[in-house]
């Protein structure tokens, strides 16, 4: 599960949040972002960083092991 270091300081202190690091029982997994599992699946981690973010189409039946072609890149 994913959590915001806000939501680590409504719990912790800041001494009690650097010796959870330290025991890795939460791992920092970016800058503000930090995790109970050491390995995060990057699409947890884009929902997280973009709440209204919507995989559609050719992307989520990729994400899903639908498809095999690959989605493009549209900027």
């Amino acid at each position: 599960m994913l959590c915001s270091f806000k939501e680590l300081r409504n719990k912790y202190s800041y001494r009690e949040i650097k010796k959870l690091l330290e025991e890795n029982k939460i791992y920092k997994i970016e800058k503000g972002i930090y995790s109970e599992n050491k390995n995060v699946n990057y699409l947890e981690l884009i929902n997280f960083k973009y709440p209204n973010a919507v995989f559609t189409l050719d992307s989520a039946f990729y994400y899903h092991n639908l498809t095999d072609v690959i989605p493009e890149k549209k900027f």
